[in-house]
This record gives structure tokens, sequence and C-alpha cells, in this order.
């Protein structure tokens, strides 16, 4: 998140999984995040809920916007050379 907020779509993207990449281009992964401005110009993010099934991390929170409105946002994670990375994004759900 704190790529993205800094307008590092590169940063952002080299923390998403293998599989993601392969199923996601850069170019469509940064179409994603100019489609939702949400996710660039948040004034607050909150991430309460934490959890691991299977070797799957599940983040989930929200992202405030700068006139207040909330937006729900979850991270599923997958663990990659000792590192947690995004394995998918769900924003709005």
């Amino acid at each position: 998140m704190d790529a993205l907020k800094a307008g590092n779509i590169d940063a952002a993207y080299a923390e998403t999984s293998g599989a993601f990449q392969q199923s996601t281009s850069l170019e469509q992964y940064g179409a994603f995040v100019e489609t939702y401005p949400i996710l660039t110009e948040y004034s607050e993010k909150s991430f309460p809920s934490r959890s691991v099934e299977n070797n799957i991390g599940q983040v989930d929170g929200t992202l405030t916007a700068p006139d207040g409105t909330v937006v729900p946002i979850s991270f599923q994670l997958v663990k990659e050379n000792d590192t947690w990375v995004i394995l998918g994004i769900n924003l709005g759900n």
C-alpha cells in the first residue's frame, strides 16, 4: 500500500506473487490501480483482521478516502522466499 500511495507501481507490483504476475501483467495491474483511485489517494488505512489457513494468508481492512468514504479491501497472501507477497486483491466487497 505504501508503494501505491507513493505512486510507485513497479515497487507495488514487485510485492505480488509469481502466480499473480503470471496472470496479471504490470500494465494490467497499473490499469487496475488507475481504475480504483482509492488505492493511491486514501487518507487512512486499517487492517485489523489477519489469518492464515493452508499456507494462504488473508488480510482484511478498509481504506478511507479523503471525503470520508470507507472502502473494504482484502489481500490474499502467499509466502515466497520467506516473504509474504500478494496473491490476490479484493476491493469493495
